[in-house]
């Protein structure tokens, strides 16, 4: 399976997909930008998409914005992420 699909790669075969991936990626950057701009201190704020995993759901309050970085206070704070420095890609 795994030689079949480098096999295809390398022969093109998934290539017109490419510009789909290369759009979507281009879509979900470009929203994250505008939530990050639109966001300020106080505003509330709930995690979907992050690494490691056991962060998603944590909710919590923007501390203040630091160019593209964000100091935030978790409602739960978990771990060593009491306090969490996320940079919007």
């Amino acid at each position: 399976m795994t030689t079949q699909l480098i096999t295809d790669i390398l022969n093109g075969k998934y290539d017109s997909d490419l510009e789909h991936i290369a759009r979507h990626k281009a879509v979900r950057n470009n929203k994250a930008r505008i939530i990050a701009c639109s966001s300020k201190t106080g505003d509330k704020f709930e995690i979907l998409k992050i690494s490691p995993q056991y962060l998603i759901g944590q909710k919590g309050i923007i501390r203040c914005i630091r160019q593209t970085r964000a100091e935030v206070d978790m409602d739960q704070p978990n771990g060593r992420f009491g306090e969490v420095l996320a940079r919007p890609k």
